[in-house]
């Protein structure tokens, strides 16, 4: 099974929940910068055993480190078709043939950008926001079914409260869903209809909760350990 499978296996979660202290022990053991009462020590074994999201040579996983989106096209396209082998053979525009260029080729259609336009080695190397892996992972549970798009319509047009508390209608704008034109929003600190969208459904999903102060902080980077 793949990881997401794993993850909605019943027997998985069973045997998950009642090996949290090994879990932990094992993260502990494997990763020197990981200790047993790290919140997310009992996500890394899994994670790591299907080959999501590993640690780095030095025997470290730096789990509060910003995760890039190289590394987000590897955590999809793994966690969705369970694939690890190597796919470096392929050339995608504006990066040529990189460690994740196979992987992000699997998830071009979900992520916000794609690999024939305006995506480059600056981008993939750079942390991706929390809008921008809403985006992602919203288009993978949608599955095109249309309820995304609505969302998107629905954010775009300004409706967006009640949802969090720097969700505004001053701050959400409408973008052309271009990497440059998303950019200059975000350096403005305005957020991309399309994300915000994403956001609201994956609230309304009950995935995406917020901080404890009621923000979505969606163009903040989201951590490697958040992940997982």
């Amino acid at each position: 099974p793949s990881y997401m499978e794993a993850l909605g296996n019943p027997d998985m979660v069973d045997k998950t929940k009642n090996k949290q202290v090994e879990l932990k022990e094992l993260a502990n053991e494997t990763f020197s910068d990981v200790s047993s009462d790290d919140w997310f020590a009992t996500y890394i074994p899994l994670a790591s055993y299907y080959n999501v999201l590993n640690g780095y040579t030095d025997g470290t996983f730096r789990g509060n480190n910003n995760i890039t989106a190289s590394e987000v096209s590897k955590v999809l396209a793994v966690a969705l078709d369970g694939t690890t082998t190597d796919r470096t053979n392929i050339e995608l525009p504006g990066v040529g043939s990189q460690w994740f260029s196979g992987f992000y080729n699997t998830v071009d259609k979900i992520f916000p950008y794609s690999a024939s336009s305006d995506v480059n080695l600056n981008y993939m190397n750079k942390s991706m926001t929390r809008g921008e892996i809403a985006l992602a992972l919203a288009n993978v549970l949608d599955n095109g079914k249309g309820e995304l798009k609505a969302y998107i319509a629905k954010a775009e047009s300004g409706n967006v409260g009640g949802y969090f508390k720097d969700l505004t209608a001053e701050n959400v704008k409408v973008s052309d869903k271009t990497l440059p034109n998303e950019q200059w929003l975000m350096s403005m600190n305005v957020i991309s209809g399309r994300f915000a969208g994403a956001i609201m459904y994956l609230k309304d999903k009950g995935i995406m909760l917020g901080d404890p102060e009621g923000n979505c902080n969606a163009l903040s980077g989201v951590t490697r350990a958040e992940c997982i």
